[in-house]
């Protein structure tokens, strides 16, 4: 059996002591949208590294040291239903990879298994 450790409060703030006491996460779907709370989804974004091609000497040499970083970005809105959260989402992966592709990245949806893998190991 799983027993949760209540989280500290320390001088009327609440200091948590796990991922859940974190986020709120109420529901998760297998496509990566998470509801966080009432009325209010998110979805995380992987991208790859922006093309150095055109950054300044000093970007380049502190940006190659044979690291690879994965990188991630989380959007988040407020909707009635997860259908209408899903075409927002739509539209906002869309735009997302347009911009990205502009800069020589591109930007991938994070499913809800990868997801969670990354709260995880985080």
């Amino acid at each position: 059996m799983y027993w949760e450790l209540p989280p500290y409060v320390v001088f009327g703030f609440v200091i948590p002591r796990s991922v859940q006491q974190v986020i709120p996460i109420e529901t998760i779907w297998s496509d990566g949208i998470f509801k966080i709370g009432r009325n209010k989804f998110a979805r995380t974004y992987k991208f790859t590294d922006i093309n150095y091609a055109v950054a300044s000497k000093v970007d380049k040499s502190t940006s190659s040291n044979s690291m690879v970083q994965e990188k991630y970005v989380t959007v988040s809105c407020y909707k009635k239903t997860i259908k209408e959260a899903r075409t927002y989402f739509a539209r906002v992966t869309t735009e997302l990879n347009s911009h990205f592709a502009r800069l020589g990245s591109k930007c991938a949806e994070v499913n809800g298994e990868d997801k969670l893998r990354i709260l995880h190991d985080f």
